[in-house]
């Protein structure tokens, strides 16, 4: 299968900030997929291991 070439921006949107602080369990569990290096250790990221709350997203400093 051949696929496109497409930059990721253009599908999704990409921020830096910090993690959120693991030991706050309302941070994660949402709805909201946390993408890691972990995960881009697959040739294709479709899903992330974890994920995160609104409130866990609104804590850190994400641009």
């Amino acid at each position: 299968m051949n696929w496109a070439k497409v930059r990721i921006g253009d599908f999704v949107k990409v921020v830096g900030g910090g993690t959120p602080r693991r030991s706050e369990t309302s941070f994660y569990g949402g709805d909201i997929p946390w993408v890691t290096p972990k995960d881009m250790k697959r040739q294709r990221v479709d899903e992330a291991e974890l994920s995160i709350t609104a409130s866990g997203g609104d804590c850190c400093t994400n641009r």
